[in-house]
């Protein structure tokens, strides 16, 4: 079939190239110049993108899904988020995942998990520093809990093996833990209801 091609206009001078903006609509009224209640994609500058989701004055604001599609008979597609290798030397560039600030209430959560399998294996979550393959030092992986400036307490740091029983999520008696709580350290083996308990090995 035909392609569909949307252009911003080029120039030879130093001024701005032209900008391709797509709007979803608006339920308010307002300036059309103002994009701030209303999702958006824009290309601007010729190598930047720009994907947003409106804000809302009475209810929630707008999400952005980004979802790979089914297959009825192979694997799933895949979704990528990275920087691009740097081919002059430089530092690549800085993949960021944060939820927004808030001043009155929660903070939103960030959760990384593989799905969920009823037949076979399930997938794995990896995380791994940078490696080197020159002279330099390899990447660090660092978890930290959040800190605070009141009297509450700071986050906590845990390590929780898996469980074969159902239960509870924040049942931890019958797995095995690692937790670092402020000054304290806690490792802790899983109890178990038919067999012998967890063993720690030092």
């Amino acid at each position: 079939g035909g392609n569909v091609i949307l252009s911003g206009g080029n120039t030879n001078s130093g001024s701005s190239v032209g900008v391709v903006r797509l709007l979803g609509g608006s339920n308010t009224q307002g300036d059309t110049e103002n994009t701030d209640n209303i999702g958006m994609i824009e290309i601007n500058d010729s190598i930047n993108i720009q994907l947003k989701a409106g804000g809302s004055e009475t209810g929630d604001g707008g999400s952005v899904s980004i979802e790979s599609g089914s297959s009825s008979s192979t694997n799933t597609g895949s979704v990528s988020i990275g920087s691009k290798a740097s081919e002059s030397g430089a530092a690549s560039g800085i993949v960021t995942l944060q939820s927004g600030d808030s001043t009155s209430s929660n903070t939103g959560e960030i959760a990384i998990r593989s799905g969920t399998s009823s037949a076979s294996k399930a997938g794995n979550v990896i995380i791994n520093g940078g490696q080197n393959i020159g002279s330099g030092e390899a990447g660090n992986v660092i978890l930290s809990g959040g800190n605070t400036n009141s009297g509450s307490s700071p986050g906590v740091v845990r390590l929780l093996g898996g469980s074969n029983t159902q239960g509870d999520a924040e049942n931890t008696d019958n797995i095995g833990m690692i937790e670092i709580n402020n000054i304290n350290i806690q490792l802790k083996a899983g109890g178990s209801e038919t067999g012998d308990g967890g063993s720690i090995a030092i």
